[in-house]
């Protein structure tokens, strides 16, 4: 049996990243017995092999010299294409070395430098808000505003709530990919929402968040619903959206 790998890597936009994705194609073989699916198991990232992207096109290298590596560090079941994996990769330049947008990597140097002595645990609110094909948020009427706020916030009803099969999508993508999603609730915005990731460890948590990030973005894609995680997404005094970090040695 043929085993489909999504590769998933935060790029080199900025002022705000984006998250780049493309599939690899193992053959029999190729992929031990030990990443089978089961429930609770931690698949080794290391089973699946390095690869490469076109930096020149996720603006993390010039035209000259193009070549980036991706190295594979979390691998989770894929909820979309079942049997089959997403593998979250670190980042290199083409010697080899820790590119500068790999984060994630100077996280690790805190950590084997006695930042692990902390057992510091992470959590995550990301606050997002789905748009349609216009860049207008679902339950704004056209050419208008919808109610004052207040009603919207954790609602049930369809007068109140916009996007709800996206949002349920997801969730269940979350847990069946093993992520450590906590919560969702609607927001205080129509259209607006937020996901909980953990709490968890210092590398789990952010890898987590970042999966759970391409989860609903790919999702969304299906819906033909935008998610902007942009903190102002509507003009006027409307709620914000963010991304609170919390944590606890």
């Amino acid at each position: 049996m043929r085993i489909l790998a999504e590769y998933i890597w935060v790029d080199g936009t900025r002022p705000t990243a984006q998250l780049r994705s493309k599939t690899r194609v193992m053959g029999p073989g190729e992929v031990p017995p030990s990443t089978e699916l089961k429930e609770g198991t931690e698949i080794d990232p290391s089973v699946f092999p390095e690869w490469g992207a076109d930096g020149s096109s996720t603006n993390q290298a010039g035209g000259s010299d193009s070549d980036i590596g991706l190295k594979p560090v979390r691998a989770v079941p894929d909820p979309i294409r079942k049997g089959h994996y997403l593998v979250l990769c670190e980042v290199f330049d083409g010697g080899g070395a820790i590119h500068e947008t790999n984060t994630r990597a100077k996280l690790r140097q805190v950590l084997d430098n006695g930042g692990a002595e902390s057992e510091a645990w992470f959590g995550f609110e990301q606050e997002y808000t789905f748009l349609d094909r216009t860049l207008h948020p679902l339950g704004f009427p056209p050419g208008g505003y919808p109610g004052p706020q207040g009603p919207y916030y954790c609602a049930v009803g369809s007068q109140w709530i916009y996007g709800r099969k996206v949002y349920e999508e997801f969730l269940q993508a979350c847990l069946d990919a093993q992520l450590e999603i906590s919560g969702v609730n609607w927001e205080v915005m129509p259209g607006q929402a937020e996901f909980q990731i953990g709490a968890a460890g210092a590398l789990i948590a952010p890898d987590h968040m970042w999966l759970a990030r391409w989860l609903l973005l790919r999702i969304a894609e299906d819906h033909k619903v935008i998610v902007s995680f942009s903190p102002k997404p509507a003009v006027g005094d409307w709620n914000g959206a963010g991304m609170h970090t919390n944590f606890s040695t």
